[in-house]
């Protein structure tokens, strides 16, 4: 883990550096468009003013245009110097990134597949359970279902039962039912 800490450190500022130049290509690359600009815009001036105007104008365009092109000549060396630095820098991170990931790929291999293993293993499991808990809940709810079915056939047969009572009661015949139950009750116990 050292080690790559350490080679992710290298990378990272090996990116920083790699930013760094391209942002100081655009910029370069900034100048010198805007100085050729510049350079027709200056060109066009002179091609509309008179000769004797233009005569005096163009030694002082001819010192700036000196001073431009000598400035676009070390943009030039700049940005060939700073694209050999980029050039040379990717070569030594794609190195960089070719060794490590030769020495790590057999390591890779083997962490992924124990994992992809493991993983099987415990999705295995966990199918094992679900198919455990599908049936726990069928069997529950056919208890239910059965549980339900008998508490509605209790409750009728509670209610036929207490509309007896009730018209035995009226009838004046439950006190007589009761009389004989206990004579029997009497009759047999002695």
């Amino acid at each position: 883990m050292c080690v790559l800490s350490r080679w992710y450190c290298v990378i990272l500022i090996l990116t920083n550096s790699m930013n760094t130049i391209l942002v100081s290509h655009a910029h370069l690359y900034i100048i010198f468009q805007n100085n050729n600009e510049e350079l027709s815009e200056l060109t066009t001036s002179v091609e509309q003013r008179p000769l004797s105007h233009c005569t005096l104008n163009v030694q002082q365009e001819n010192r700036h245009i000196r001073e431009l092109q000598q400035e676009n000549q070390e943009l030039r060396s700049l940005v060939e110097e700073h694209q050999s630095a980029l050039d040379h820098i990717m070569r030594k991170y794609r190195k960089l990134v070719t060794s490590l990931l030769e020495e790590n790929s057999v390591k890779w291999d083997k962490l992924f597949r124990s994992d992809s293993e493991v993983m099987q293993e415990k999705l295995d499991q966990i199918c094992e359970i679900v198919a455990v808990m599908r049936r726990a809940v069928d069997v529950d709810e056919v208890a239910d279902v059965k549980s339900k079915e008998l508490l509605a056939q209790l409750q009728t047969e509670n209610k036929v039962l207490k509309e007896l009572v009730h018209l035995s009661k009226s009838a004046g015949s439950l006190s007589n039912l009761l009389m004989e139950t206990v004579d029997e009750e009497v009759q047999t116990d002695s």
